[in-house]
């Protein structure tokens, strides 16, 4: 019988545990998302709040190998899929498997209100995986599919996280990862669109929105075959953005020299462009605004 290296039990222990850890882990998660299935009184589902209390179904043990066998995982330059086998396969499963329960509880969620708050809690399950997803592919130059990581992306725009979001979104691009099935836009439609749409609502109450996001998605929506109203949208955005910061500046105020007409003009020039991509995208009144702030500005 060959005899064993301290080192070399240590890693049968730590496999064993990793793999009773799996086991069970698995066994209360399909329970749980038995239970997540059976429909639900409605009373309950409109009242359902989130658990602030599981963050996550991994232990300790599986999470260091989720990390340690990342890189493993990522083998090609256009997003392969996921191997399916071996404890890294597992570890994954779980975090969808959860990811599917807390997908469940968010449909029995009416409110969006509430449902933006549910996102917030359960994305800190995840913090560990997205971390390792993007540590790994700056590492390695690698990514492969990563339907969990995806999603995730998409309420991190949600909830008004455009910093991660948007690093995430970056991600997908740059390594092919694809939408999940039911979405029915590609991946840089669904950012650019996601992006505009949450920035006029924010215009829209007569307040502002970060004009660095909204430029920060424009390489997106410039690079890649997006619907042209959608891109139109991201053009109304940055000019109605453009001019707030126009009309807020005072012709002799502190700054640099002509800030009031090179905002007024950076208006013109995105609310233009947005009714050259579609002429009923409903700019004319803010154009209007532009070209009255050039005319009474000195150049």
């Amino acid at each position: 019988m060959t005899k064993l290296t301290p080192a070399q039990r240590h890693r049968e222990r730590y496999e064993a545990q990793v793999t009773a850890d799996g086991v069970k882990a698995a066994e209360a998660e399909t329970e749980r998302a038995e239970k997540a299935r059976r429909p639900r009184p409605q009373q309950f589902a409109q009242t359902l709040t989130p658990n602030r209390e599981r963050k996550t179904t991994l232990s300790p043990a599986q999470r260091h190998l989720l990390r340690t066998t990342a890189v493993e995982a990522v083998i090609g330059e256009s997003a392969p899929a996921r191997p399916t086998d071996g404890p890294a396969a597992s570890a994954y499963d779980l975090l969808r498997a959860q990811l599917g329960e807390h997908m469940v509880q968010l449909k029995g969620i009416k409110s969006i209100e509430r449902k933006i708050e549910a996102k917030k809690t359960f994305l800190e399950a995840y913090d560990d995986h997205v971390t390792t997803v993007l540590a790994t592919a700056e590492e390695t130059g690698r990514a492969s599919q990563d339907e969990v990581f995806v999603e995730l992306m998409i309420w991190r725009i949600d909830v008004g996280d455009f910093d991660l979001g948007l690093t995430m979104a970056e991600h997908a691009l740059k390594y092919g990862l694809a939408l999940p099935e039911r979405y029915n836009r590609t991946l840089p439609t669904l950012i650019v669109e996601e992006t505009a749409e949450a920035a006029l609502k924010v215009l829209k109450l007569e307040k502002d929105f970060d004009i660095d996001i909204l430029n920060r998605v424009v390489p997106v929506a410039e690079s890649f075959d997006v619907n042209d109203i959608v891109r139109a949208k991201l053009q109304k955005a940055l000019g109605k953005q453009y001019l707030r910061n126009a009309l807020a500046t005072e012709p002799t105020s502190d700054g640099p020299a002509g800030a009031k007409r090179a905002a007024a003009q950076a208006a013109f020039d995105h609310l233009t462009r947005a009714f050259e991509l579609y002429d009923d995208i409903g700019v004319v009144k803010d154009l209007d605004a532009a070209k009255r702030i050039l005319a009474k500005t000195p150049e």
